[in-house]
């Protein structure tokens, strides 16, 4: 795996086909509030605007519009983009389609529909990073002042109020998959049969059947790089002279 840089790495996650998908939710967006007024933008744009969010949090002012400012600015940011094009950009950021949004009171409501592609997504290219040997299950919170049902409080955490997040992390602070945390409710319908999800594993403390992310750590360090995952079908024991069947069957881990 070539990540030399950092914009290397942040292409690793953040890949083309992310950015097509918000560049393509973004049109359809404004499309749905004003048909009548074409939003021009394009895929470069959308770089620069995420570029600009990452680079503006390395300095806080009071508000965004500070960072055009002639005394307090960032002439990096100037320079990339107007303030303008910036905050209609900011207006129409989309992920997801609207139109497919499910009521509340649908047996089917995704609580996270908004973001779940591009949480979707990110979860399977943090997945692509080899495991660690040393793995820990945390919460995490994401700060917002934002008024939303889904916010929660953690008094232990620096930031108390925000959207809380059960994260599988290695030892270097590498999240290799985010779980968000939607209430009671949450859907199980993504999890594969004898799948734990990282919530339970956490308040648990032990999985009574392996996370199907995380080989078990007599699989990960026993040198061969296979493990056991659950199969939909019974299929039959490779084991030679067996004639039994198994729900299970032997993956490579890379």
């Amino acid at each position: 795996m070539d990540l030399n840089t950092p914009y290397q790495f942040f292409q690793h996650l953040w890949t083309d086909k992310i950015i097509s998908n918000i560049y393509e939710k973004s049109k359809r967006y404004a499309i749905q509030k004003n048909p009548s007024k074409l939003l021009t933008l394009s895929e470069n744009e959308i770089n620069q605007y995420l570029g600009i969010c990452i680079y503006a949090s390395l300095g806080h002012l009071p508000n965004y519009r500070t960072y055009w400012s002639e005394k307090l600015g960032f002439e990096r940011i100037k320079e990339t983009m107007l303030l303008k094009k910036f905050e209609t950009i900011r207006q129409y950021l989309h992920f997801n389609d609207n139109d497919k949004h499910l009521p509340r009171d649908h047996p089917n409501h995704d609580r996270v529909h908004k973001i779940r592609y591009l949480y979707d997504e990110l979860n399977k290219n943090f997945a692509k990073v080899p495991l660690e040997r040393h793995l820990w299950i945390d919460e995490q919170i994401c700060s917002t002042k934002v008024r939303h049902y889904m916010k929660q409080y953690l008094p232990i955490k620096p930031h108390k109020w925000g959207f809380k997040f059960f994260v599988l992390c290695g030892i270097s602070g590498f999240a290799y998959k985010l779980e968000i945390y939607s209430g009671k409710k949450n859907n199980k319908k993504y999890r594969q049969k004898g799948e734990s999800d990282l919530e339970q594993t956490f308040k648990t403390k032990r999985c009574k059947r392996t996370a199907q992310s995380v080989p078990c750590k007599d699989i990960r360090r026993d040198g061969i790089n296979h493990w056991a995952i659950w199969s939909e079908k019974r299929i039959q024991c490779k084991f030679p002279n067996c004639k039994s069947y198994t729900q299970t069957e032997c993956e490579s881990v890379k």
